[in-house]
């Protein structure tokens, strides 16, 4: 008993013999390319959104802590001219 490797199936073409197992390693290879091009460009732009989503969050907070650190501030100082007048009188 011995295993038998059977040979590539071969097309003839113009006098040239061209493997049909190369054609289809080719394909693959270029269905696979495509494929994961098309992967990376989609998750990058999907990246891309999600990156400029945080960004207007991240800058809407600081804007929010600005804007009550300059209304923390008018108080103090609203505060602190009552105790001045206050202590005037």
């Amino acid at each position: 008993m011995g295993i038998v490797i059977e040979s590539k199936p071969e097309i003839q073409s113009e006098n040239k013999t061209v493997r049909v197992i190369d054609i289809t390693q080719l394909l693959v290879f270029i269905f696979t390319l495509l494929t994961s091009l098309a992967t990376v460009t989609g998750l990058f732009l999907w990246n891309r959104s999600e990156s400029r989503s945080d960004i207007r969050r991240t800058e809407d907070l600081i804007s929010s802590i600005h804007q009550e650190t300059k209304d923390f501030h008018g108080r103090l100082c609203t505060i602190e001219a009552e105790k001045k007048a206050k202590e005037k009188k």
